[in-house]
């Protein structure tokens, strides 16, 4: 605990700075020691300064549904209600994101992904929760070019983006057989006929 202690000093130094990367990775190094209101208050707010808000209300949740215990410190209680402020509203500010995929009959499978990652196939037109800044969405399905999106979110924002697939070209078709290169005409020798010669007329 004493090192625990030495970190969430270091943290609030670094925060008092501006320096909120290097809080949070101090208050996050304490938290995975203790697991009190109080640090995983803490690593919300860097969180939330980083502007990384689903990570913040995920951390300010932990802090808001700490047990309360028998005999706990005063603090406890009080970075509990913070954490519930803050989680409200943060929840109000984090902005979602829905994909509306175009071309592609109902019964198309379709992939979905967002930054990189794929979306499950029963959450494809839901709403994602995703932190303010740049995302970019990709849509493909059998037979489909795929459609992609770069947007830009802002807090709060809730956004319809619409990707339209297109049918991808059909391959070109086989071309018709024929004789191989080097490839001759059978000799009589070889077994073929040989060619035959039409004779004059009135011979």
């Amino acid at each position: 605990k004493e090192t625990a202690r030495v970190l969430m000093k270091s943290g609030d130094d670094r925060f008092a700075a501006g320096d909120f990367r290097a809080a949070l990775d101090a208050y996050r190094a304490a938290d995975d020691i203790v697991h009190v209101p109080t640090s995983s208050l803490a690593v919300g707010r860097s969180y939330a300064r980083l502007g990384l808000l689903i990570e913040a209300v995920d951390y300010l949740g932990r802090a808001a549904r700490f047990p309360k215990e028998q005999g706990e410190p005063e603090v406890y209680a009080k970075a509990r209600d913070e954490a519930l402020r803050l989680d409200a509203d943060l929840a109000r500010r984090i902005p979602t994101v829905a994909a509306r995929v175009v071309g592609p009959a109902l019964d198309t499978p379709i992939e979905l992904f967002i930054d990189g990652g794929r979306i499950e196939a029963a959450a494809i037109h839901s709403p994602q929760r995703l932190d303010p800044g740049e995302h970019t969405l990709r849509a493909s399905a059998p037979g489909y070019r795929a459609a992609e999106a770069t947007i830009e979110l802002g807090e709060g924002q809730q956004l319809v983006v619409e990707l339209a697939l297109e049918p991808a070209p059909l391959p070109p078709p086989p071309s018709p057989a024929g004789p191989g290169p080097g490839s001759a005409s059978p000799s009589p020798s070889e077994g073929g006929k040989p060619p035959v010669t039409p004779e004059p007329a009135g011979a």
